[in-house]
């Protein structure tokens, strides 16, 4: 970045008064006739160029006298060009040139240095300061240093002053253009302030045009007096006339045209298109006004002013948590980033600008005040706009045909396969997101049909479409004819899928994968389409792994460390070295593992070769030099061959090789005390140690598995068996409950996206996308998008979530104070920084021009009301239900003062802090649970309710209740009991969800007393592949009532329409996902009745948890399209304070009064 103070100025900051002198004296004084030129491109106020010309050429003298000392010599003709982009500045320049120049001599040009046409033999000397700083992606000084370098006449100065960090980006054009190079350092305290360097160079003749050389290191600017190296440079003569290219407005009017005329706004700018799948829907239209979509384009309405519209998006931390010290001083400050949207419209028959209230209902003015207001009132005009600039796909038309199936689909399905179509057409991967109970299943064997088609009618239809904007989406690719498909779902949907193929695809055989040969089965059968269902846990499960035994690894003998289990669950492999042996001694070592006697015989004879090479001498008469073996490694071999067989000839021979006389006289000592000191000994360890020594080894590291297959269960991960055995036989896979795969690192994720690299199509099916949180959108998209493979990494999830998530922040310290006073975060690429005290973490939300850029290209959205759009509705009604009771209520209370207690006085106790936060979540369910039967702790008949610490930290009680009298009936119980008779006697089903079992004996007694006895599915109990067939055997056309968990019927399960009310008993554990999926189950198009879904909650903690739900399910919907408000949510309508936070068991601590 540049200098703030440059920055300030416009790029100007003008060399310091103490430096230019120093500069000055290292030219030396001209008095040779001739015309020089002095260009200086960034002037600024022209002191730096005045001051060198008379430094260099001397003063100018008075017309008509004869020079004096310091002025210039007759015949110095200097001409300065000084260019600058400021007015101010260069009016100041004009006096400093004319002061030292005569006024026919100086060029001051007012303009951009870098946009300048320059003629003539070159510019004697260039001075040149430019702005520090980039720009799109290049630096100033580099852009600068490049336009003007050219510019200089052979043999010519450079005058260079920039940043030394800068240096990096000059190096190559420097040694290209210039020679005699110096970079010198400005002198303390001025270096210290900015970091700033002179280079010196002087023009070659002939460009260098190797490679570029280094830059000489940098020595300090001192006076040239003081400098041992100081080389006086020469300013030769030159001459350049520049002139700035001026902007002519008249032209660029006549080249261009403009998006709105003088008198009034007749058409709107040109947008930037991105194509979407299908027509966004009323609620997008929310979304886009933060992605800027509106921007400049003329809203219009019936009987209203046309309007346009100018929107600003921002993420700013908000502060949701502040903790104090004893002092009240604040100590701890927790944020979260929530979408900020800045709208103004402009009235165009008034002129009257307004900048619009961020809200999510209409006011009842008639004015447009908010957001609501305008799209109420524009909401038309702002579909079609969004339409215009966001130009679909497919439109809704009927233009391909499908190829005929048993059961006809709805026209919206239809619709749907034709985007689908369409996108896999243009290599692109479509999102089925369509609502629960839409009928995904239908849809995505009307494309698989269409696509398996031999005829490739639906193809070739597509092929002859002419697509207006066509640049706005992918060219169209080759597409593989479909004759395997796989299927990949849940355990418990597999039978539903076997259902919905007969219903549709009665000819196609359906497949269940279950075992390896099942894979090879299908890959023998010869029919033209299989359908193949897989089940998650097939796909992601093996065999079972455990850690090998021992302290000792098996293969290269290293020490172990931990234990065998935990060996296996890290799929650990050794750390230790291996050694392979490459010579006869290395090998000699390795087999005396295994027993000494041949390998001691055997090593005699290498280790005495090895010893008469090494004490043969050589003399020669010259040098005398001995090439021989030192006497400690001569020691050392002897030592071996003690150690090897008892034998006399192993004496004899080393006699061989140490003679007591030699031919040029007697021997060395030290050999004749080797020969008196040899001695047989066994010792096999040392020996082995000292054969190890002599050779030569290969060192690698082991890397043994220390782990092992068990082989119960015995199976194998269908997903790798089929990308390693059978790459090419699916055609498509189909990954159902998409969201599900979203858990990074999970096992069903990788089993899933393991399948998508291998297989060319994917058709994913979801009702729910997202989870609420930016990162659950992460690893599945970037699974299936060529966008966003494009834009990030496999592993960018953290840019992504700081790029387009919102994040939040525990601040302590220095950066505490810092918060209080900057706002961080916008949607461009800014990433929040983290310093001091920061903590940060993900927050709940998504960024809206991720949407609109990255998933509703590819989504085929499906809803209920596209499908059959009569009056059915689902009606959601919540009943806050007062405590009565007191001892009830009171029991609540002391339960709530002692967990709020003890959490916390164990904030700073490093054993027990934050281990009662999940007897938080848990909290709120005690008034459900209070009565005998449905405690958690105790005998059956007279259980208490206890919270307590987990296991771990000791399970010390910190509170409990006694439980209430079994014939005492709460009041809730009481409400469900009349709700119960009311729903029955209208001729309604109850579908009764609880959250933990232990309520579930209650309510069965409690359905009871209305003369109706309920079914109970238990998850334990009842497999999930097996749930249908158990609803259709024990439930349709038998029981009026059933109660189960939410969560075991939230995916799948079709036949659950035999229920048209559900009542949340219990709050599901503020999970959206099974909220939305388990009222799907009634709510879906086969259902004749309106669904009525009650949430009754006891007035409190339990009301708080319903509003966090709530709030969840809202973001959880954003990229749906189906809800406006929550559209509005995410472009920053509201405050957002209900999704400040989705942690339970923070939101009942602060509901309890905790800080």
């Amino acid at each position: 970045m540049s200098r703030p103070e440059s920055q300030a100025l416009g790029g100007f900051f003008k060399t310091q008064d103490e430096v230019r002198p120093l500069i000055n004296r290292r030219f030396v004084v001209q008095f040779e006739p001739g015309d020089y030129c002095v260009v200086d491109p960034c002037a600024g106020e022209g002191e730096a160029v005045a001051d060198l010309v008379n430094a260099v050429f001397g003063t100018r003298g008075t017309a008509g006298y004869a020079p004096k000392k310091g002025t210039r010599d007759e015949g110095v003709e200097v001409s300065i060009v000084a260019v600058e982009l400021e007015m101010e500045r260069k009016t100041k320049c004009d006096s400093a040139v004319c002061s030292v120049v005569n006024y026919s001599q100086a060029e001051v040009l007012h303009g951009d240095g870098l946009c300048c046409e320059a003629t003539g033999a070159g510019a004697s000397l260039l001075w040149l300061n430019p702005p520090y700083d980039f720009f799109r992606g290049q630096r100033f000084e580099s852009r600068f240093l490049d336009a003007w370098a050219t510019r200089i006449a052979p043999q010519g100065q450079l005058v260079l002053i920039v940043p030394e960090h800068a240096l990096s980006y000059l190096t190559a054009t420097l040694s290209q253009w210039f020679d005699d190079i110096e970079v010198l350092r400005y002198p303390e305290p001025v270096y210290s302030e900015f970091r700033q360097v002179v280079v010196l160079g002087t023009k070659r003749v002939f460009p260098n045009n190797g490679a570029p050389t280094e830059l000489p290191p940098a020595k300090c600017l001192r006076d040239s007096y003081h400098d041992a190296d100081f080389r006086p440079r020469t300013v030769s003569p030159g001459a350049l006339k520049v002139d700035v290219n001026r902007l002519d407005v008249a032209a660029l009017r006549a080249s261009t045209t403009p998006w709105c005329g003088q008198a009034g706004y007749d058409r709107p700018a040109a947008p930037a298109q991105v194509g979407l799948a299908m027509r966004p829907k009323p609620a997008h239209v929310a979304m886009a006004l933060g992605s800027g979509i509106f921007n400049g384009v003329r809203l219009r309405a019936p009987g209203r002013p046309d309007l346009l519209a100018k929107a600003v998006f921002h993420r700013q931390f908000v502060d949701v948590d502040a903790k104090k010290d004893e002092d009240g001083e604040l100590v701890k400050l927790t944020q979260v980033e929530r979408p900020q949207l800045r709208l103004t419209v402009l009235n165009l028959e008034t002129g009257e600008y307004r900048e619009l209230l961020p809200a999510t209902e209409p006011t009842t003015s008639g004015t447009i005040e908010n957001f609501a207001d305008l799209l109420l009132a524009y909401g038309d005009g702002m579909v079609a706009a969004m339409r215009e600039r966001c130009p679909s796909l497919h439109g809704g038309e009927d233009d391909v045909p499908l190829r005929p199936m048993s059961r006809n689909l709805f026209p919206a399905q239809a619709s749907a396969v034709r985007a689908a179509l369409k996108l896999i057409a243009r290599g692109e991967t479509p999102l089925v997101l369509g609502e629960i109970g839409s009928g995904k299943t239908s849809v995505a064997l009307q494309a698989i049909w269409s696509l398996a088609d031999p005829d490739r009618y639906a193809l070739a239809a597509i092929r002859s479409i002419a697509v207006e904007h066509a640049s706005a989406f992918p060219r169209l690719a080759s597409v593989p004819l479909l004759r395997r498909v796989l299927v990949v779902c849940p355990p418990h949907l597999v039978q539903n899928w076997i259902d919905e193929a007969a219903k549709c695809l009665p000819t196609v055989p359906v497949r269940v994968l279950e075992r390896v040969i099942d894979v090879d089965a299908v890959s023998a059968m010869s029919e033209p389409l299989v359908l193949c269902l897989l089940s998650r846990e097939q796909a992601k499960l093996g065999h079972g792994v455990e850690g090998i035994a021992g302290k000792h690894c098996p293969r290269c003998g290293s020490r172990l460390s931990g234990d065998a289990e935990k060996r296996g669950k890290s799929r650990a492999l050794c750390e230790g070295r291996t050694s392979e042996p490459l010579d006869v001694f290395a090998r000699l070592a390795w087999d005396m593992r295994r027993g000494g006697d041949f390998a001691r015989k055997a090593a005699v004879v290498p280790l005495l070769l090895r010893l008469k090479a090494g004490t043969s001498r050589i003399k020669t008469q010259w040098g005398g030099r001995d090439h021989k073996m030192p006497h400690d490694e001569q020691a050392k071999i002897v030592a071996a061959l003690r150690l090897c067989a008892d034998d006399p000839r192993i004496l004899r021979c080393l006699r061989k090789i140490y003679p007591k006389q030699t031919y040029m006289g007697q021997s060395e000592p030290q050999d004749q005390q080797i020969l008196r000191d040899f001695a047989h000994k066994r010792d096999d360890a040392t020996l082995r140690t000292a054969l190890a020594g002599f050779g030569r080894w290969r060192v690698r590291d082991c890397g043994e598995p220390l782990y092992q297959a068990v082989p119960v269960p015995r199976r194998y991960p269908l997903s790798d068996y089929i990308c390693r055995k059978h790459p090419k036989l699916f055609q498509m896979v189909v990954p159902d409950e998409f969201h599900e795969y979203s858990t990074d690192g999970s096992a069903q994720e990788r089993a899933l996206h393991r399948l998508t690299e291998c297989v060319p199509l994917c058709l994913p099916l979801t009702g729910s996308l997202m989870n609420g949180y930016a990162k659950s959108l992460f690893r599945n998209l970037w699974a299936v998008s060529r966008k966003m493979r494009a834009e990030f990494g496999y592993s960018d999830h953290t840019r992504f979530c700081k790029l387009y998530g919102y994040q939040k922040r525990v601040l302590t310290g220095d950066a505490l104070k810092k918060a209080k006073v900057t706002e961080f975060g916008s949607s461009s690429d800014r990433v929040v920084k983290t310093e001091g005290g920061e903590r940060l973490s993900d927050a709940p939300g998504v960024l809206p021009s991720f949407v609109l850029r990255h998933v509703l290209p590819l989504s085929v959205t499906l809803h209920k009301r596209d499908i059959t759009p009569d009056d059915r509705v689902v009606d959601h009604d919540r009943a806050e239900i007062p405590i009565l009771d007191t001892e009830h209520s009171g029991n609540g209370a002391m339960l709530g003062r002692a967990l709020k207690d003890a959490v916390k006085r164990d904030r700073f106790d490093e054993k027990l802090a934050g281990k009662l936060f999940g007897q938080l979540a848990e909290y709120p369910s005690y008034f459900d649970r209070a009565s005998h039967a449905t405690g958690n702790a105790g005998p059956l008949g007279a259980r208490s309710y206890e919270i307590r610490y987990p296991e771990d930290v000791g399970g010390m009680l910190v509170a409990s209740a006694e439980g209430l009298p079994d014939s005492r009936r709460l009041a809730k119980e009481a409400w469900l009991v009349s709700l119960l008779r009311r729903e029955l006697d209208e001729g309604r089903n109850v579908l009764l969800f609880l959250w933990h079992k232990e309520l579930a004996d209650r309510l069965v007694s409690l359905c009871r007393s209305v003369g109706e006895t309920p079914a109970f599915l238990d998850a334990g109990k009842v497999q999930a592949k097996k749930r249908q067939e158990w609803i259709d055997r024990q439930v349709v056309g038998k029981r009026r009532i059933m109660i189960t968990n939410p969560s075991c019927v939230q995916t799948g399960l079709n036949n659950l329409i035999w229920f048209s009310t559900a009542v949340f008993f219990e709050n599901p554990g503020c999970n959206p996902f099974v909220a939305r999926q388990a009222v799907g189950r009634l709510d879906r198009i086969t259902q004749t009745k309106d669904v009525r879904v009650y949430w009754p909650v006891y007035e409190g903690v339990q009301c708080a948890l319903l509003d966090l739900l709530q709030a969840k399910t809202a973001i959880s919907q954003q990229i749906d399209g189906i809800d406006p408000t929550a559209a509005l949510e995410m472009a920053g309508a509201g405050d957002g304070a209900q999704v400040q936070t989705q942690d339970v068991g923070l939101a009942v601590y602060r509901y309890l009064g905790g800080d």
